[in-house]
């Protein structure tokens, strides 16, 4: 039955794309009816705004949700309306915390994604997918010091990212992060952390941008696979979780699509909204 949407919040990795990172023809055409209809197609993503992949280029996109939530703009005035980020000094303690680890840490300040100069060449001996790197070196910028990047961002860091070399080191900082009972803790890749604000969550900067475009809850659509995708699947009246997806995901969703490499999200588009 077709749903009265207006808004449709995409995740990107995992959701929007298939695992050959590619946005297929099919699914490009459905975002493309969904707009020309009136729908606003919004990607929510964990990356930082200067992240946005090449795919989107031909795509009419208004608003986007960055840093799992970290961040809503205006793409097309690069405006920013919305942020919910750690201070200078919240920054730096944690990353004095995450430096106790065995990790490679990333984090994401002025609409960028740093990392250490350093860290290159360690991506390779932490186990993560060809494509995963590809990913994080076309999206990070490679300084000396990220202490410094963090003392220089006018309006603080939205969140880190976290890789580690085994599923024991990563249960263990998730463990750590989360008893500490500050930080929203967060996996969006078999291999990763992210964290963020205790209150920051891609449903909280949806739930804003939703009210800021004057609609209601029922006319919002939303697709997501992980962890990072939970609240705002959880907020939309049309929860859409892929196959591919984490099960914890998928049981607060209204409706399970096919996986991303299936063109899941153009098939629940064509379901209830074309």
């Amino acid at each position: 039955m077709k749903q009265d949407i207006k808004l449709i919040a995409i995740d990107l990795d995992g959701t929007l794309i298939n695992n050959d990172k590619i946005l297929t023809d099919y699914t490009r055409e459905t975002l493309l009816a969904a707009i020309d209809s009136g729908v606003k197609v919004v990607p929510a993503t964990g990356r930082a705004i200067s992240g946005i992949p090449d795919y989107l280029n031909d795509i009419p996109i208004e608003y986007g949700i960055f840093c799992n939530g970290a961040s809503v703009y205006n793409i097309n005035k690069m405006e920013e309306l919305y942020s919910d980020r750690f201070t200078k000094e919240e920054a730096l303690t944690l990353l004095s915390q995450c430096e106790k680890l065995e990790t490679i840490i990333s984090h994401a300040a002025n609409g960028s994604m740093y990392s250490l100069e350093e860290d290159k060449s360690r991506l390779a001996h932490y186990n993560l997918h060809p494509r995963t790197q590809d990913v994080v070196l076309s999206t990070r910028t490679f300084v000396d010091d990220l202490g410094e990047i963090i003392q220089q961002a006018t309006k603080g860091v939205d969140k880190f990212v976290l890789f580690f070399n085994s599923q024991e080191k990563k249960a263990a900082a998730r463990e750590y992060f989360e008893n500490m009972g500050i930080y929203h803790v967060v996996s969006s890749l078999y291999e990763n952390l992210e964290i963020g604000k205790k209150s920051c969550n891609k449903g909280h900067a949806l739930k804003f941008l939703t009210s800021h475009l004057d609609l209601m809850p029922e006319q919002v659509m939303s697709f997501g696979d992980a962890s990072n995708d939970y609240e705002m699947i959880d907020f939309a009246g049309t929860g859409v979780a892929m196959k591919n997806g984490e099960d914890h995901v998928k049981e607060i969703a209204n409706y399970i699509t096919l996986s991303n490499d299936e063109d899941g999200v153009a098939n629940a588009i064509r379901k209830f909204v074309l």
